[in-house]
């Protein structure tokens, strides 16, 4: 998923076509292609997706017939590439229910080597088929590609934020309609605030409120602005919620340091770690992240985002990258999370929990110190204790937890 403006990169031919579209030259350029014969152009796959558009087509958005059949969509695409990490938690802790034993999950859950001995080696899906998956992927993208050049603000998985004055017309557009797809209108806002690409909130001015026909009242409102959509994909706070949080904060200029509630089922595996009945609805409070996801260079990394605005661009080198893959060394390119300083008192609270034994999620959702920070608290701690223990003379055994 890294575009850059110079060097080496990867794409399907679709994403090709499309740049030399757009101007760009290919330098030491290989294309792999095949000849699609009669049993790609009427492969089963299309043949079924073209039958549960036909039927998710007969049904209204938000019906339980209209999500259904949109999962359905979704999934089988997803089973293209699907990789899983088994965990074999919930086995072990059905087993030891069946000798009287319930519970012994949750305690073997709280030993960080003996959990993570239960999980296995990733392992990919009964229907993995990562090249088909990636043309599908490189397709959506050649088609977005068109609407990104007309402006797009923000691109999402089915929709694009654009300027109303902007026609969509383009050659992606007819594509899209050949298959019986299209791009209509579901909502005019006077404003735009994107966290990221699954976090944004579209705003209409409090004075001219045009509210869409899936929708009764805002989601909030204040003397300016009202929240008229809420996408916040990955964080489960109350749309409601999580649009009054942000009109606090336009309003303050700054973004409000406030935890805000959130409803979580646990699933199986959550559920045995912490003793409680599976889909338990667990309510707990933590800060939304909202900063840049450092995907694109901001051209003034200090601007305040509650106050102003700034432009930003694509990254110019994949030089890491590319460095990486010469000398043959695979590397997380990740950006790393800058960690914020605890106050004492609540670094006392985690170290004291870690030093009861308490698992990192217990001691995130007590504390609302991020699960990431817990863990590096807790690996600090175990190099303490051995360097301690080594000063005494004494060897830490490898089989004993930290």
């Amino acid at each position: 998923m890294l575009y850059p403006l110079q060097g080496m990169s990867f794409c399907t031919v679709a994403e090709m076509r499309a740049a030399i579209l757009f101007g760009a030259e290919l330098v030491e350029s290989h294309v792999f292609v095949f000849a699609p014969g009669e049993s790609e152009r009427n492969h089963d796959i299309a043949k079924y997706m073209r039958g549960l558009m036909a039927e998710k087509a007969s049904y209204k958005k938000g019906q339980p017939e209209y999500e259904i059949t949109k999962l359905l969509l979704n999934s089988l695409i997803g089973k293209l590439a699907e990789r899983e990490q088994p965990n074999f938690l919930l086995a072990f802790e059905r087993e030891a229910a069946k000798y009287g034993f319930a519970g012994a999950g949750k305690i073997l859950a709280s030993a960080v080597n003996l959990r993570d001995s239960l999980h296995g080696l990733p392992k990919v899906g009964s229907l993995f088929m990562p090249e088909q998956a990636s043309e599908i992927l490189g397709k959506a993208r050649a088609i977005m590609a068109e609407f990104v050049a007309k402006g797009a603000y923000l691109v999402s998985t089915d929709s694009v934020i654009i300027d109303r004055s902007i026609s969509m017309e383009c050659k992606a557009l007819d594509e899209l309609r050949s298959v019986e797809s299209d791009l209509t209108v579901e909502l005019e806002a006077d404003a735009l605030f994107a966290v990221r690409t699954r976090m944004y909130f579209l705003l209409q001015r409090a004075n001219n409120i045009r509210l869409p026909p899936s929708l009764s009242e805002p989601f909030a409102v204040d003397d300016h602005w009202a929240v008229v959509k809420v996408a916040r994909h990955g964080l489960p706070v109350d749309k409601k919620v999580l649009a009054e949080a942000v009109l606090a904060s336009l309003r303050a200029g700054k973004l409000l340091d406030e935890p805000l509630p959130r409803k979580q089922l646990l699933s199986a595996v959550s559920a045995v770690r912490m003793g409680l009945e599976l889909n338990a609805e667990v309510c707990s409070e933590r800060m939304p992240i909202m900063r840049w996801d450092d995907k694109r260079i901001r051209d003034n990394p200090r601007v305040n985002p509650w106050r102003t605005w700034t432009d930003s661009r694509p990254v110019t080198t994949a030089g890491r990258l590319t460095a990486a893959q010469e000398h043959g060394v695979i590397v997380n390119a990740s950006r790393r999370r800058k960690r914020r300083k605890e106050a004492r008192a609540k670094r006392q609270e985690v170290f004291e929990m870690l030093a009861s034994n308490a698992s990192v999620r217990a001691i995130s959702n007590a504390t609302g110190v991020p699960r990431s920070t817990v863990q590096d608290m807790k690996r600090k701690l175990a190099t303490h204790i051995e360097g301690f223990l080594g000063t005494q003379g004494i060897k830490m055994p490898e089989d004993v937890e930290k």
